[in-house]
């Protein structure tokens, strides 16, 4: 999870307000300051002030994703190595997840519902023993500032032409991890273009690519901060909402499949024709098939959904 989790860290890898870049070399030059920047945000030495480091932007355009997107957008913030909050728009419905210490909550404002986890929880409530020892997530990386020149070997690093972005100069810095590095440590996404101002380096806009498609975004925000909010970590649910407790684990395994759906490939659905076909029945649930697409519908209890699941699906 930690590893997958590293796509996420790589859309802050340019919050200091300024990097330089040396004359020669300059792309892997770059590239080794920008990891340099990630290190002290996912690994702080001990004793060192606490900071959060703060991503804000707006969808500009996206590949393989829902059209709706575009113009919404995502808030990240991140306090190495074990408290991470995103804020994003789903389906035109805002969706936020954290990540805080041994514990994590989601939560949708406009449902008035959330989840938040606890380690202590028995992942089945008719056997209280299911307690999972499951480790908490950790954003650190495996690596420190000596393996910094390593970089070059597992990652492609190029600096485009120099254009004009908001009536500023700047170039993009697009990162490519190799096939082989990416396999073995199970990175979601296949590129990384990020656009800088020329004579700042500030981070203008933001490209990803992944297997399932893409987004590019226009950032708004990039900087850490020395100030710790505790609220920004706390479930922002009012009176009067359904916030329900489970183990942690549930939330966790649901983030690993929210990242695992972001990288898969899957084709884009054919033209609508009108067709529609039942294919098959069970208890409550049918499966038909609509303009060549198959489309599975459950009802009931979530063991009766769980069966229709099974039984239509083998």
């Amino acid at each position: 999870m930690k590893s997958r989790l590293l796509f996420i860290s790589l859309l802050l890898l340019t919050a200091a307000p300024s990097l330089k870049a040396e004359p020669q070399n300059e792309a892997i030059a770059l590239m080794t300051k920008v990891g340099g920047v990630l290190l002290e945000s996912l690994n702080p030495s001990a004793g060192t002030p606490l900071q959060t480091t703060m991503l804000e932007m707006t969808v500009t355009s996206v590949e393989g994703l829902p059209a709706d997107v575009v113009g919404k957008n995502l808030a990240i913030a991140l306090r190495g190595p074990d408290h991470f909050r995103m804020a994003v728009v789903l389906e035109g419905r805002e969706m936020i997840i954290c990540q805080a210490g041994p514990a994590g909550w989601i939560y949708e404002p406009s449902k008035k519902f959330g989840l938040q986890g606890s380690p202590d929880l028995p992942r089945f409530s008719s056997d209280p023993r299911s307690i999972s020892n499951s480790r908490p997530l950790q954003l650190k990386l495996p690596l420190d500032h000596e393996q910094l020149p390593f970089l070059a070997a597992l990652v492609k690093a190029e600096i485009g032409p120099e254009f004009t972005f908001d009536s500023q100069p700047c170039r993009t810095l697009t990162l490519t991890p190799a096939e082989a590095a990416r396999q073995a440590i199970g990175l979601p996404f296949e590129q990384v273009a990020i656009t800088l101002g020329r004579d700042d380096n500030k981070m203008r806009q933001l490209g990803l690519k992944m297997g399932g498609g893409g987004f590019t975004g226009r950032v708004t925000r990039a900087e850490r901060i020395d100030a710790d909010d505790p609220s920004l970590w706390k479930i922002p649910s009012q009176p009067g909402d359904n916030v329900e407790k489970v183990a942690q684990v549930h939330l966790q395994k649901f983030l690993m499949n929210l990242l695992e759906t972001l990288q898969a490939k899957i084709p884009t659905l054919g033209p609508p024709n009108g067709e529609k076909k039942l294919l098959a029945t069970e208890g409550k649930g049918r499966l038909e098939q609509r303009s060549g697409t198959r489309v599975l519908f459950l009802k009931g209890t979530p063991a009766e959904m769980g069966r229709q699941h099974g039984t239509l699906l083998k």
